[in-house]
């Protein structure tokens, strides 16, 4: 039978069909009559609301000191359990339907086995296999999903949490109130409550793909509040010094200008376009004034700018690679022989500090960088490196999936409702997130792995019938 709504993408409906008295609605063929067994509680209504601000909290402590990451976990971990015997055919119908799930668990298991000719197996099942931890994030999220832009909303202001911490941070250091100084990394990079300042300065990148749709492709209230969201979520990477995230900042704003410039020209509206070409010549103005502003003066993160446009020249016209940047090159050099020697399984999860140990001892080599890392600060020759062929595809696998469902388009019901500024946000905060693997190894760091997981979470496709 055809579809009533023939603009849908959807596998077609029954007209007669009887109404679907669930809370929870999932495409018919696709996740099948999944639905909440009969018999809920006069109680229900009430514990998914929780479950859902348990699921908010979650979000909002994420991104926050890793104190409140672990505690924050655990409102969400009971009202989870709590409702499982009521939910169960929810969580079942996840794992038969999203190939992003299936892809992690394939990424899990084969990390676990290469464990097993691994030459460091306490690093790998730590730093490595530890961080899948957060993927019961998922699992718990899943059928709070109806609340996802909450959730978002949350997600962001946890960032803007860790900005006001920020402030506090320079307020602080600005009074030579040394005893209340609680920041890491050094008095020249200010990255608040969290631990490091390189690591979390990428998760910044994630803050700004978060804002850049409602930006860029909205206006009214929702524009401004993301505008103002970009500008303050750049000046938080400018304070954390991390130049990676910079790169990766810029990157993604360009094309996220790009995205807008191709859904503007499509549109008839003449108005917008003339916006958009407004806007856009004083984001590119005001950002070279910024950086050339910043570049060029004592302001952090000018010094640290600088130093980093040596370091680079050095590499070219000296063969340096004794700074911290001139030695990422010696590093994915490395993680390229590693995978040339072993293709098809690479030298084991945590194997790749000490792997290149052997290798270098072997040559009578010694090495002209700072230290030998426990990665090689690009996530996929990481991965090649120590997981070979398999993991490299698996990863590849899951990023193409991800990005596949953030942007996907709407199904069922949700095809005709009007979209928020904030929908596709999770989609251009793992892009963000994606472009920062070319300095670091997202998966091997706590944080960056609980953020990676509810930003997977919230691109699951399809998802349950959203409420708002």
């Amino acid at each position: 039978m055809p579809s009533p709504h023939p603009q849908s993408r959807t596998l077609p409906y029954k007209k007669d069909a009887p109404p679907v008295d669930t809370w929870l609605w999932f495409e018919p063929g696709v996740l099948g009559e999944a639905r909440d067994v009969e018999g809920k509680p006069a109680w229900f209504p009430t514990a998914r609301s929780l479950h859902a601000g348990a699921a908010m909290i979650a979000c909002f402590l994420a991104v926050g000191p890793m104190a409140g990451l672990e505690l924050g976990c655990l409102p969400l971990a009971v009202m989870a359990t709590v409702l499982l015997p009521w939910q169960w055919r929810t969580h079942l119908a996840m794992f038969r339907s999203q190939p992003l799930v299936w892809f992690l668990l394939a990424w899990a298991v084969w990390l676990a086995i290469s464990l097993s000719w691994s030459p460091d197996v306490r690093k790998g099942a730590v730093q490595e296999f530890g961080t899948m931890r957060f993927g019961w994030f998922m699992i718990a999220m899943w059928p709070a999903l109806r609340y996802r832009r909450y959730l978002i909303a949350a997600l962001a202001l946890g960032f803007l949490a860790t900005n006001a911490s920020q402030v506090v941070l320079a307020i602080v250091r600005a009074g030579g109130w040394e005893h209340l100084d609680f920041g890491h990394g050094g008095r020249d990079r200010n990255a608040g409550w969290w631990l490091h300042p390189a690591v979390c300065g990428y998760m910044f990148v994630g803050a700004l793909g978060l804002h850049l749709p409602a930006a860029m492709l909205f206006r009214g209230r929702a524009a401004w509040l993301a505008r103002a969201g970009i500008l303050a979520t750049w000046l938080g990477i400018f304070a954390t010094g991390t130049r990676g995230a910079m790169l990766s900042g810029a990157a993604l704003c360009a094309l996220a200008l790009g995205h807008a410039f191709l859904v503007h020209r499509r549109s008839a509206d003449a108005r917008a376009r003339r916006r958009l070409l407004r806007w856009s010549a004083a984001t590119v103005t005001l950002g070279a004034a910024l950086i050339i502003a910043v570049s060029f003066t004592d302001m952090p993160p000018g010094p640290r700018i600088r130093e980093g446009v040596r370091e680079v020249q050095r590499v070219f016209t000296q063969r340096d690679v004794s700074t911290f940047t001139g030695a990422r090159f010696p590093f994915a050099i490395w993680a390229w022989e590693l995978y040339t020697s072993h293709p098809i399984r690479g030298v084991g999860a945590g194997g790749y500090e000490e792997s290149v140990r052997r290798m270098l001892a072997e040559r009578g080599e010694t090495p002209r960088t700072p230290h030998i890392p426990p990665q090689a600060h690009n996530l996929y020759l990481h991965a090649a490196a120590t997981l070979g062929s398999v993991g490299l595809l698996l990863a590849l696998g899951i990023t193409v999936v991800a990005l596949r469902g953030g942007f996907k388009r709407p199904v069922g019901p949700d095809a005709f409702q009007a979209p928020g500024p904030w929908d596709l946000g999770p989609g251009w905060a793992l892009i963000g997130m994606l472009l920062t693997t070319a300095f670091d190894v997202t998966y091997v760091n706590s944080q960056p792995s609980a953020l990676l997981a509810i930003l997977f979470t919230m691109c699951l496709s399809p998802r349950p019938r959203e409420a708002v």
